[in-house]
C-alpha cells in the first residue's frame, strides 16, 4: 500500500517538470519557414475557380512523411487542396532551403513526385516543403532515408498517448508518462513511428496536440480520407515498412484494439504494450510511466512493480506545426 502511494506521489511530481527546454528553437525554424515563403514570387491561379474555392474554405494541405529504405526510389506524396503549381523545397542541411522541382497537381490536388537517382538522398531524415505558387500556403512533412533493418518503436496515437478522446476536436489529455516513454525510446537510437487511423484532414490538429505536449521527433502516418477499416490502414502502412522498406519493428504500442494489427505483422505478445483491459495477446500497462532497463529488455514500472526508475528526457521534440490527437 505504501508503494501505490509513493509512486502516485511520484507521478504527480514528474508530471509538473514534463517541460521542453528548446523553444527558441522552435522559433528559429519558424522564422526560417518565413523567410523561404517570402522570398516565392506570387502568380496568377491557374483555374479561375480556385480564387473562388478559396472563399469558402481555408488551405487545410496534408502529407504522411515518409520512411524509404535507402536504394529505393524516393518517391514525395502529398494532397492539396486545390489543384495548381507547386514548389518542392528539401532542407538537405540547416538553415539551407534546396529546390528540386515545380510541379502542377492533378484534378484530385495531389502530387506524387519521385526525387531522380542523381538527386537522391543518402541516410538521414529530411524536411520537405512544398509551396503553393498561387498563395504561397505551405505543406511541410519528413523524408527519412534509412538502412536496411533499422530498428523502429511504433505507437498508435489514440491508443497510447491520449488518456482521454476528443472526437470534436477539444485538447483530449495526454496519458501520463507517454512522453517519457517516448523519449527514452528516442535516446536509445530507435526511430520512432506514430500512427493513427484518424483522416488526414485532421493532421495539422493532431500535430500541434503532439507539439504543444512536446512529443519527440516521430514519423507521423495518416488514413487517406475518411475510413471505414482505420485498422485496415495501420496495418498497410506496417506491413509496407517492413515487406518494402526492410524496417524492424521492435516493440508497440497502443490499445487494445491495436493487438491484432500487431499479431498481423509478426509481433510477439512480449512486443506489444497496451493500456486498458489485460489481454494475454499483449503485455498490460496499468499506466505509462517510468523506464526500467534491464540489459536489452526494457520494462514500465506500473502502480504495482517496484523497481529503479530512470527518468529520461531530450530537446528533440516536434517543431513543426501541429495540434491534437
Amino acid at each position: 500500500f505504501s508503494l501505490i502511494i509513493l509512486v502516485n506521489k511520484l507521478y504527480i511530481f514528474f508530471k509538473q517538470i514534463w517541460k521542453s527546454f528548446d523553444h527558441s528553437d522552435t522559433e528559429t525554424n519558424h522564422n526560417e519557414t518565413m523567410l523561404l515563403k517570402s522570398e516565392l514570387p506570387k502568380e496568377k491561379w491557374m483555374r479561375k475557380r480556385t480564387s473562388v474555392k478559396l472563399k469558402n474554405v481555408t488551405a487545410n494541405h496534408r502529407a504522411n512523411d515518409i520512411l524509404v529504405k535507402e536504394g529505393n526510389p524516393q518517391k514525395l506524396t502529398a494532397r492539396f487542396m486545390y489543384g495548381e503549381k507547386v514548389d518542392i523545397y528539401i532542407m538537405k542541411e540547416p538553415p539551407d532551403w534546396i529546390f528540386i522541382s515545380t510541379e502542377v497537381t492533378d484534378k484530385n490536388g495531389r502530387i506524387c513526385y519521385t526525387i531522380p537517382p542523381d538527386k537522391a538522398l543518402g541516410f538521414g531524415v529530411y524536411t520537405v516543403k512544398m509551396i503553393v505558387r498561387g498563395d504561397q500556403s505551405v505543406v511541410e512533412f519528413l523524408l527519412a532515408v534509412v538502412p536496411s533493418h533499422t530498428e523502429c518503436i511504433v505507437f498508435s496515437i489514440d491508443g497510447s498517448f491520449a488518456a482521454s478522446m476528443s472526437v470534436s476536436g477539444k485538447d483530449p489529455k495526454v496519458r501520463p508518462g507517454a512522453v517519457d516513454v517516448c523519449r527514452y525510446w528516442q535516446d536509445l537510437g530507435y526511430l520512432l513511428i506514430y500512427i493513427t487511423g484518424r483522416p488526414d484532414m485532421q493532421q495539422q490538429k493532431v500535430m500541434a496536440w503532439l507539439s504543444q505536449h512536446n512529443f519527440p521527433y516521430g514519423l507521423l502516418s495518416f488514413a487517406d480520407g475518411l475510413s471505414a477499416d482505420p485498422l485496415g490502414h495501420k496495418r498497410a502502412h506496417l506491413i509496407d515498412l517492413i515487406e518494402c522498406q526492410d524496417i524492424i519493428i521492435s516493440y508497440a504500442y497502443g490499445s487494445n484494439k491495436d493487438i491484432a494489427v500487431y499479431n498481423s505483422i509478426g509481433l510477439k505478445p512480449k512486443q506489444i504494450f497496451t493500456v486498458g483491459k489485460e489481454f494475454k495477446m499483449a503485455e498490460y500497462l496499468k499506466i505509462f510511466f517510468f523506464t526500467y532497463c534491464t540489459s536489452t529488455r526494457c520494462v514500465y514500472l506500473s502502480i504495482e512493480e517496484s523497481r529503479s526508475i530512470i527518468v529520461r528526457t531530450t530537446n528533440k521534440h516536434f517543431e513543426i506545426n501541429m495540434d491534437y490527437n
